[in-house]
């Protein structure tokens, strides 16, 4: 494998961590807001 096809593929892996680490917070978010939408209605 040469240099340019390992920094690819680290690139690749840091990626997907990021990607995997902003559908969390945009799933928390979303049930933050969901979860106080509900409260607001109700009260």
């Amino acid at each position: 494998m040469t240099i340019e096809e390992k920094t690819k593929q680290e690139k690749d892996e840091i990626l997907k961590k990021d990607f995997k680490f902003g559908q969390l917070v945009y799933a928390a978010l979303y049930g933050i807001l969901l979860i106080s939408l509900i409260v607001m209605a109700y009260s």
